[in-house]
């Protein structure tokens, strides 16, 4: 089990606690993590704390995918399968190989469609929390509805022998049917009780049942983000360039990188129930940009060193808006959410780092090093609207909360390895 993958949606200004790394870009978001996981040419776990050689300092560790890129001849593949307890969909192709003496070109798909591995068998029903607005019941049959296409073009550039160019284009288009965790209720009764409410149309056994109410129309209808359903939008985007320049025993790289991140997803009934009442919007817009210098060292001798320098500047926007108390209708707006939040961070991270090995023995390393880094975050926030009803509990509409948080921190690491062959 890996923890610390997944991003927050409720406080923008956190990034999680392990990195993922694509074709030597840093990326502090797991959604982006599906962007990488097709026609791969390794995949590494690394334990953490990973102090020097991943972006920013990664506390659990560091999750580094590199793709596949251009062969030395025309090749390529397709597959396809079908996974029969979620009928899964999927068919996946490449095909890449020189188009000059220097210049070699991959391009990469995947595309996928799954009707959903729980059956969601809520019926309409009486509403206990707000009587006046019925729960339509299931809105689809079979939860999560997924479709997920996803593509990479590389281009691979060699003018010499000492220098080479390697430009990754990434791209996905992910939607489904349901937003939030996709869980499957089991509690030692015969039913839930949500809310103190017992729910005799739920159900506590693993047995690929998840009655789940869509929420009632009126309050669906208000707000602003909502589509009729439960439902997740995201698209992404990622460009890597990556610059070798070999020198006589020494190597400098650059890698370059551009990731944008569209995300949008509504959640009726959070509870997992037939008689929630918590609904929510989450909305994210993610612009980053990093720059990484390395130059590494190949001397004869016992002694190689390698250094380099990171820098990395961001913007996020995040929209949440939700429902968390059942109280009716707002009298002055008809709402029905309890409050919507705007938050803005501006993020900027510059590092630098450095290691050096001895090789006591041919099959022992002494290996010792550190890394600084320093990060700065700003933070705006305000709420765009508030409920009548919910005034006393909230910031007033258009006061703006505001910080900024900068800090810096030096991280060691020695590491003694031996191979035994």
């Amino acid at each position: 089990v890996i923890r610390g993958i997944g991003s927050t949606t409720t406080d923008p200004g956190l990034e999680q606690s392990v990195a993922l790394n694509i074709d030597g870009i840093n990326a502090g978001r797991g959604l982006l993590g599906g962007l990488a996981l097709f026609d791969t040419a390794q995949i590494e776990i690394l334990k953490g704390p990973q102090a020097l050689f991943f972006g920013k300092n990664s506390p659990a560790g560091v999750i580094s995918v590199t793709s596949a890129g251009p062969t030395d001849q025309l090749s390529g593949y397709i597959r396809a399968g079908y996974e029969f307890e979620a009928r899964e969909r999927y068919v996946e192709a490449a095909i890449g190989g020189p188009v000059s003496d220097t210049l070699g070109v991959r391009l990469a798909v995947r595309g996928t469609e799954m009707d959903g591995w729980l059956n969601n068998t809520a019926p309409p029903k009486a509403n206990p929390f707000q009587p006046a607005y019925p729960l339509p019941g299931a809105w689809s049959k079979r939860i999560p509805d997924k479709k997920n296409l996803l593509g990479r073009l590389t281009v691979q550039w060699n003018p010499t022998d000492k220098l080479d160019f390697t430009l990754k284009a990434f791209a996905t288009r992910y939607r489904d049917n349901m937003s939030g965790a996709e869980q499957q209720a089991i509690c030692p009764g015969p039913f839930p009780i949500t809310f103190g409410v017992p729910d005799p149309d739920g159900d506590c056994k693993a047995n690929g049942l998840q009655p789940i109410s869509a929420a009632p129309a009126a309050i669906d209808a208000t707000f602003p983000h909502a589509k009729g359903r439960p439902y997740t939008h995201f698209n992404a985007q990622l460009v890597s360039l990556n610059v070798n320049y070999e020198m006589e025993n020494l190597t400098l790289t650059s890698a370059t990188g551009y990731y944008h991140i569209y995300n949008d997803s509504f959640a009726a009934n959070f509870e997992a129930s037939t008689i929630g009442y918590i609904d929510a919007y989450n909305g994210e817009r993610t612009d980053y940009v990093t720059q990484e210098l390395r130059l590494a060292s190949d001397f004869d001798g016992a002694l190689n060193f390698s250094v380099g320098g990171y820098f990395e500047d961001g913007q996020r926007k995040a929209i949440n808006d939700a429902q968390i108390a059942p109280v009716g209708p707002d009298p002055v707006t008809g709402k029905f959410q309890s409050a919507e939040r705007i938050a803005d961070v501006d993020s900027t991270a510059y590092s630098l780092f450095g290691q050096l090995r001895w090789e006591i023995m041919p099959d022992l390393e002494l290996a010792g090093g550190a890394r600084w880094t320093e990060e700065s975050k700003k933070l705006r926030t305000f709420n765009s609207y508030v409920h009548s009803f919910l005034a006393p509990v909230f910031l007033p509409v258009g006061t703006v909360v505001q910080g900024k948080n900068k800090e810096d921190n030096v991280s060691p690491e020695v590491t003694l390895t031996w191979h035994p062959t």
